[in-house]
């Protein structure tokens, strides 16, 4: 279909189709760019929608809307710090600092907190998904981002590993999580904790399965 081989001076680290618009593409690298391109463009040149400077490198983008139904992006860099953007003009809505997230999920340490990803929920929030590195990583929380604020929104009591990876379908309300401890976890609300406030809210895991060795 074509190629794009100017927009970005460093290694690409993401990227995402947008989830209506199949001709819609976001792409995010270390030389701290995210880029949109439309896929219907013959040349990069026309297909470049945007180009949106962080100031740091990028770890992973996606794709949201607000309830406007305007297009957001949301940003983790290798610092681990969030950004969310505006998607047509670029602009910066939102940031926070790995201290900052540190102190909203009730940890000590922000050098053991890293960002795992950021979904969509069904309401137009932004769902952020946040680990430890400490011991085994057991410590897994989200937080929910809207009105430019982030709030702790669940624990995830059982986990067992390090969290790399995430994919989460919000009309199931339901999340995958696959890590370092080789286990796919997928996890569903806990009906116990229907009605608790957004601080204490919990999932629980449902199945998970674990190799005996690591496949490294």
């Amino acid at each position: 279909m074509g190629d794009y081989v100017d927009s970005h001076q460093s290694d690409i680290t993401t990227v995402r189709f947008h989830p209506r618009n199949p001709d819609i593409l976001g792409t995010g690298s270390t030389d701290g760019l995210i880029n949109t391109f439309d896929l219907r463009e013959a040349s990069e040149e026309d297909a470049l929608n945007i180009t949106i400077n962080t100031e740091s490198s990028v770890h992973k983008i996606n794709w949201h809307k607000n309830v406007y139904e305007k297009d957001i992006l949301s940003c983790i860099t290798h610092t681990n710090d969030f950004k969310v953007y505006e998607s047509e003009e670029g602009d910066l809505l939102a940031e926070f600092e790995r201290d900052t997230i540190t102190e909203i999920i009730k940890r000590k340490s922000p050098a053991n907190c890293n960002l795992i990803d950021a979904h969509s929920t069904s309401d137009d929030r932004i769902l952020l998904l946040t680990g430890s590195n400490f011991n085994k990583g057991e410590i897994m929380r989200s937080l929910t981002y809207q009105n430019k604020k982030l709030q702790p929104f669940a624990n995830f009591d059982g986990n067992k590993q390090i969290v790399r990876e995430s994919v989460y379908d919000a009309n199931a309300n339901v999340l995958i999580t696959a890590g370092e401890g080789s286990i796919v976890t997928l996890w569903t609300p806990d009906s116990n904790n229907v009605g608790a406030n957004s601080g204490s809210s919990k999932l629980k895991a449902k199945k998970s399965k674990s190799n005996k060795v690591n496949p490294y």
